[in-house]
């Protein structure tokens, strides 16, 4: 699903992540555990194409995300990687579900509001549908982000 090489990055003249080789099969589940500081959150973000790594490969579904950019990069994201970040970043002008279509259309996917009623069923908040995030509790609006990252039903999801 996904491989590493000779990945490492920098920040603040310190080595942060150093990771000669990794490779994530498909149905695979891991867990990234550190102290605080320790690079997760910079490994992740590496992952997902949102940070670039200071040298080293990655490969998502045999792509080297590190060779696109902008809308390529962008698009490649949202159809083939989910992302539950730790702070809840919704459009706050639109409700539970229109940010779930958004999330469809930016990736250049068909808009499937069953599909995403399903996934907010499947979360015990397709009653909030109509809500907008301001409405929500902390906890529905977690669950809303895992929709969202869910809604292009990526082949790799981070959290």
């Amino acid at each position: 699903m996904f491989s590493i090489e000779n990945l490492s990055h920098i920040y603040q003249q310190k080595t942060v992540l150093q990771i000669p080789q990794w490779v994530v099969n498909q149905g695979e589940q891991w867990l990234l555990r550190g102290n605080s500081g320790s690079g997760k959150t910079t490994f992740l973000h590496i992952l997902a194409g949102l940070q670039q790594a200071t040298s080293g490969t990655v490969l998502v579904s045999n792509t080297a995300i590190s060779q696109l950019s902008g809308t390529k990069l962008d698009k490649f994201r949202g159809q083939n990687i989910g992302i539950i970040f730790q702070q809840p970043y919704l459009i706050k002008t639109l409700t539970a579900i229109e940010n779930l279509l958004l999330a469809n259309y930016m990736a250049g996917k068909k808009q499937d509001k069953k599909f995403l009623i399903e996934l907010l069923t499947h979360l015990n908040i397709a009653a909030l549908q109509h809500k907008f995030p301001h409405q929500l509790s902390i906890g529905e609006l977690q669950r809303l982000c895992i929709a969202r990252a869910l809604a292009n039903q990526p082949k790799l999801l981070l959290a």
